[in-house]
C-alpha cells in the first residue's frame, strides 16, 4: 500500500474536517429557520422582517448541505481506513523484517562455524576421537529449556557457575542447531559493544567458569568433559549423552505427524506434558532465542488444536476445553479456540459458560482489534442461544 498517498489524502480529509464545524453551524442555522418559518406559517404571525426569502433557506438547500457533508464525512473516514490499513502493513512488514535479519545471523554464524571446521579428515578424526576419550565416564546430562532453565545430572540438580555469562554461553550453545559457536559470535553476542581483546578476556573466563561447575565431581580433565574449545568454536562435546526437553518435545511432535490418529494423540499429549512454560525464558527477548522459541510454539499450538478437536469430537468435553483454553491463553484473540471453548462447554451442559466464553471473545476482539467476532463465531453463539448443540 502507497503509504505517502494515504497520508496526503489523509492531510486533505483532515483539511475538510477542520471545515466540518462551520458547515454544521450553517446547517444548524438552516434548520432553525426552516422550523421557525414553518411555525409562522402555521400561526399565521407576519413573516418575520430579519428572514429574507432570497436568502434560499428552504428544504431543498437543507438537505443539499448536509448531502455534501455526509460525502465529506464519508471521504474522510475512508482516508483514515486507509491510513490505519496502512500503518499496520508496515508494522507486519517490519515485523517480518526483524525475523529475516534474526535468521540471516543464524545462517551467516552456522557458514562461519563450518568454515572454521575445514580441517584435513585425518584431523577431523583426531578431534572426534580426542571428544571420545573426553567424555569417558561422564554421565548423561538432563537440561530443561521450558520454564526455568535448569540442568540435571543423575536426578540431581547441578549447580551452575554464578557468572550470568557462562550461563548464557550453555544456552547459546544448546539453542544452536550443532550445539557450537564460534568465538567471535558469542562475542558479538554477549559483549558487542567492549573492544575485543577485553571482550576476549571476559568470554574465557565465563567459558572457564561454566566449564568448571559442569565438570565438577566427574573427574573430567583440564580441557575436557562437557565443554570444548576447538578451531576457535565452543561447543558441547559431541561424545557426551546431553538430553534437552525441547529436542523430546520435537521429536514426539514429529513422530505424531508420521503415526494414525490415535497415536498421534499419545504423543502431542506426551509432548505437550514437557512444556513448562516459554522456551528459555531467561532469553526471552534475545534475538537469537526467537526463531526456535516461535518454531516450538507454533508446534505446541497445532498439538493442542488437535487435541482438543480429539476430546470435543469423543466426548471428552472437560478434557477439550482444557485444551482449547491453552491456545486461549497463548493468544486472547484466536476465535477457533474460542469456538473451541464454547462448543466443549454447551456439550458438557454448561450453556451459561459457553456464553460467557462468547461474550469474553467479543469484548477482547472490540478492545485489542476494534472488530467483532466472525460470522462462524456467531453461528456458534446462536446454536448455544437456541439451545441445541454446536
Amino acid at each position: 500500500m502507497d503509504t505517502v498517498a494515504d497520508r496526503a489524502e489523509l492531510s486533505a480529509a483532515e483539511a475538510r474536517a477542520e471545515e466540518l464545524p462551520s458547515t454544521l453551524r450553517r446547517l444548524t442555522e438552516l434548520l432553525e429557520r426552516v422550523v421557525a418559518t414553518e411555525t409562522d406559517e402555521r400561526a399565521d404571525d407576519a413573516v418575520d422582517p430579519s428572514v429574507d426569502e432570497s436568502d434560499g433557506f428552504g428544504e431543498a438547500e437543507v438537505v443539499a448541505t448536509l448531502e455534501t457533508f455526509l460525502r465529506s464525512h464519508e471521504r474522510y473516514q475512508r482516508a483514515r481506513d486507509a491510513v490505519s490499513e496502512a500503518s499496520k502493513a508496515v508494522a507486519v512488514a517490519e515485523a517480518d523484517r526483524h525475523v529475516r535479519l534474526v535468521e540471516l545471523q543464524r545462517v551467516l554464524a552456522g557458514a562461519v562455524g563450518r568454515a572454521a571446521e575445514t580441517t584435513p579428515a585425518r584431523d577431523r578424526a583426531d578431534a572426534l576421537v580426542r571428544s571420545s576419550d573426553r567424555s569417558l565416564g561422564l554421565p548423561a546430562l538432563e537440561i530443561t529449556c521450558f520454564g526455568r532453565f535448569e540442568v540435571r545430572r543423575g536426578g540431581r540438580k547441578l549447580e551452575l557457575c554464578a557468572s550470568r555469562n557462562g550461563q548464557a554461553i550453555l544456552r547459546f550453545l544448546v539453542a544452536q542447531p550443532r550445539r557450537q559457536a564460534p568465538m567471535d559470535v558469542l562475542i558479538e553476542t554477549l559483549w558487542p559493544d567492549d573492544p575485543a581483546q577485553v571482550a576476549r578476556h571476559k568470554l574465557h573466563c565465563a567459558f572457564s567458569a561454566l566449564r568448571h561447575s559442569l565438570n565438577r565431581g566427574t573427574g573430567g580433565e583440564k580441557g575436557g568433559g562437557y565443554l570444548l574449545c576447538e578451531n576457535g568454536a565452543y561447543l558441547l562435546n559431541p561424545a557426551a549423552e546431553i538430553r534437552t526437553d525441547a529436542d523430546q518435545f520435537m521429536a514426539l511432535y514429529q513422530t505424531g505427524q508420521r503415526a494414525g490418529a490415535v497415536e498421534a494423540v499419545h504423543h502431542f499429549e506426551a509432548a505437550c506434558r514437557l512444556y513448562g512454560g516459554p522456551y528459555l525464558a531467561e532469553d526471552i527477548y534475545a534475538d537469537w532465542s526467537q526463531i526456535r522459541r516461535e518454531q516450538l510454539t507454533q508446534a505446541r499450538l497445532a498439538m493442542c488444536g488437535v487435541l482438543a478437536q480429539h476430546h470435543l469430537a469423543s466426548g471428552n468435553y472437560d478434557d477439550a476445553a482444557a485444551w482449547a483454553m491453552q491456545l486461549v491463553e497463548e493468544n486472547r484473540c484466536d476465535e477457533s479456540a474460542y469456538r473451541l471453548l464454547i462448543r466443549a462447554h454447551a456439550a458438557a451442559g454448561r450453556r451459561g459458560r459457553a456464553i460467557q466464553q462468547y461474550r469474553l471473545c467479543e469484548r477482547i476482539l472490540a478492545e485489542e482489534l476494534a472488530v467483532e467476532p466472525m460470522p462462524e463465531t456467531r453461528a456458534v453463539f446462536e446454536e448455544v442461544l437456541k439451545g441445541a448443540r454446536p
